[in-house]
């Protein structure tokens, strides 16, 4: 596998911010997600070379539902993948895709390949997801994400899934705004739809917006939270958690210095508030969190045993 392929978007979206990023300190970001460069700070997200960042899901007998439309704007569809030959209702992954808040795509590779492919030959329904981000607004997509959730479960049959045997997975931005909705299921709700059996959040280092905004950050946040604090609160996973919170199982890469801490901090509350949680650190990149879910491994291992926990225990 071309790892350039599977990571560019996370790549892009990092490099864009690093030279903009409002007076950050350069002991703050230690981190190796990007090489330095020096861009001009102009908002657009610069090619890395490799624009060939389409994945595919190729098990045999996989039938695709291109482009479901969830919502009136043309951005909110969704792409379902439904193993064949099926027999009864199956378990659902609804993927939710990263990219800053403001870039991304429901078919880039890293977000499909190889956890599509693994998933689908375990005999799940795999939806992958498409948001609005025009305007960037991190609660304005999160409500989005949580209609698609709503929709899904709402129209699972069709797609011969069990609308109670749901799983969510977010990465990056996409990874908070599904620790958002998770934190606090009403969202979903008050959309129509249901609790579901658990959250995978892959390496965001959004747990805590507060905090974030208030230290040094990369300026990508800025366009995502805004300069209310008010704001911040209201799209912090760790101030809008419940006791009505789902089962989270948090990776964050250890190689990021800023994803970890907050990660840990989340899931102390969580655990304070009797919701189950666990968190687990990867030495992987950013973009690898992403890419190598469903490569055989440790690391896909601990994701399909709290998929299976998860779904054998939702009543």
């Amino acid at each position: 596998m071309n790892r350039a392929v599977s990571t560019s978007l996370c790549i892009m979206v990092l490099i864009a911010a690093q030279p903009a990023m409002a007076q950050v300190k350069s002991a703050v970001h230690p981190d190796p997600i990007v090489d330095t460069v020096s861009l001009p700070d102009t908002g657009v997200v610069p090619k890395d070379g490799d624009e060939d960042i389409t994945g595919a899901i190729t098990v045999p007998g996989v039938k695709k539902f291109a482009d479901v439309a969830y919502g009136r704007d043309a951005m909110q569809t969704i792409d379902i993948y439904m193993p064949g030959n099926v027999r009864e209702l199956m378990p659902m992954i609804i993927m939710v895709h990263g990219g800053g808040w403001f870039i991304g795509d429901k078919a880039n590779s890293g977000v499909i390949t190889n956890k599509g492919n693994h998933f689908v030959s375990k005999g799940f329904v795999f939806a992958s997801v498409n948001y609005s981000m025009k305007p960037v607004d991190a609660l304005k997509e999160t409500d989005q994400v949580a209609n698609a959730i709503a929709f899904l479960q709402k129209n699972a049959t069709k797609y011969h899934a069990n609308p109670r045997k749901i799983v969510v997975i977010g990465h990056s931005a996409g990874a908070h705004i599904v620790s958002l909705i998770s934190a606090n299921p009403t969202r979903v709700t008050s959309a129509g739809g249901a609790r579901w059996a658990g959250t995978i959040s892959l390496d965001s280092a959004a747990m805590n917006v507060p905090e974030t905004m208030s230290k040094d950050h990369y300026k990508f946040y800025d366009a995502a939270f805004g300069t209310d604090p008010k704001y911040w609160v209201s799209a912090s996973p760790i101030d809008q958690a419940t006791r009505a919170a789902l089962p989270f199982y948090i990776v964050c890469s250890s190689q990021r210095s800023d994803s970890c801490p907050p990660n840990v901090e989340f899931s102390n509350k969580l655990k304070r508030l009797s919701v189950p949680s666990t968190v687990t650190s990867q030495d992987l990149t950013h973009g690898e969190i992403d890419d190598f879910l469903g490569l055989p491994g440790a690391y896909t291992d601990g994701v399909d045993e709290f998929i299976a926990k998860s779904l054998a225990n939702f009543k």
